[in-house]
């Protein structure tokens, strides 16, 4: 009989699951692949302005979320493949961001 393989996907270490945690209510774990923020502005520069302070967040740690601005309204997600889950770089992108959503 041949074996058939039911590959699960990995979950987050615990300890990443525990910082990940510390960072609501800025940033939702919505998966194991996939965390988002999203923050409201004033207006649309003051919006503007922070999302390019992400940017370059993001450039500086090689990572490379998807940040959307749609009226005054900034979405960001930080996502892996859905075959890979959340690791320490994601988290550690989402720790920084987090400080700059808090501001």
């Amino acid at each position: 009989m041949a074996k058939t393989s039911t590959k699960k996907t990995p979950t987050p270490s615990k300890q990443l699951l525990r910082r990940l945690k510390k960072l609501e209510p800025y940033f939702i774990l919505e998966s194991d692949h996939k965390v988002t923020a999203t923050k409201d502005f004033a207006s649309y520069l003051e919006g503007f302005m922070f999302l390019c302070r992400v940017v370059v967040h993001s450039e500086v740690l090689h990572q490379s979320p998807t940040v959307t601005l749609k009226g005054n309204t900034v979405k960001i997600t930080i996502e892996t493949s859905p075959k890979q889950t959340l690791g320490e770089q994601e988290v550690y992108l989402a720790e920084r961001l987090t400080k700059l959503l808090s501001t």
